[in-house]
């Protein structure tokens, strides 16, 4: 299953919904990030924390999604090199035989 399939299919952990929620823990992480820079006296430092929570949080899952796609690029690969050893073992055999 590619990511776009997985983002779009219903029964999937990554839909819709996760989408919004880690864009808008990311607009939220931004907004902290323009408040330190302009104003830091005006911060509500326990928002902003929290807001970062949130933000590490997705990033950190994320993260997870990431790597277990990698895995399962690299499982596709494996077995895609394979076949192709196992058939240039068939064509050796072949031909030591002819």
């Amino acid at each position: 299953m590619t990511a776009l399939e997985a983002i779009t299919a219903q029964d999937a952990p990554l839909g819709h919904d996760w989408l919004n929620e880690g864009a808008d823990n990311f607009r939220r992480a931004l907004i902290v990030l323009t408040k330190l820079h302009a104003t830091p006296e005006k911060m509500n430092i326990d928002n902003c924390e929290r807001s970062l929570r949130r933000a590490a949080r997705t990033l950190i899952d994320l993260w997870g999604r990431v790597q277990d796609e990698k895995i399962e690029q690299e499982k596709a690969l494996l077995a895609r090199m394979e076949r192709l050893r196992d058939g240039l073992r068939e064509d050796n055999r072949r031909a030591e035989m002819a």
